[in-house]
């Protein structure tokens, strides 16, 4: 019940005015601004699909998730959904990783060891992002429905 009463307000009100509030109000750099509202848009994004397209709730202890949202019917695939999900889980992190980088790097002083140079920064949050793809791409491969589902449900 919660999740039909929060990602409207999530949507519309909440993320818009933490996106106005960083265009706005923030004397933060260029770049850390730019990744704050690329996440909460994909933020919003997210809440639209869990809280309205795709609402997933599992059905403990037996393997398998049920579904009550706008998308949930015999014409889109599980496997589809699942995917997709994983996508905008995967999508918000990297504007979130990328901040926590940049926000730890710009609180080292100038001759730390950890302090890393633009193409080292580049080439973690690279194999972060290859690795949170890799978790999307086995979503996509591996996801299957349950042989008993017709049993089940």
């Amino acid at each position: 019940r919660a999740r039909h009463v929060y990602w409207p307000i999530s949507v519309f009100l909440i993320n818009p005015f933490v996106i106005f509030v960083l265009m706005r109000r923030t004397q933060m750099s260029f770049d850390c601004k730019l990744a704050y509202v690329s996440h909460h848009i994909i933020l919003i994004g997210f809440d639209f699909y869990n809280g309205f397209l795709y609402q997933m709730y599992p059905l403990a202890p037996l393997p398998i998730f049920f579904c009550f949202g706008f998308l949930c019917s015999e014409e889109f695939s599980s496997r589809l959904l699942l995917t997709i999900l994983a996508f905008w889980t995967i999508s918000m992190c990297v504007p979130y990783l990328f901040v926590m980088m940049r926000m730890h790097q710009k609180m080292l002083f100038q001759g730390s060891s950890l302090k890393l140079k633009t193409r080292s920064q580049v080439a973690v949050l690279s194999a972060l992002t290859a690795t949170l793809l890799g978790n999307l791409f086995g979503f996509a491969f591996w996801s299957t429905e349950s042989d008993v589902k017709k049993e089940i449900l």
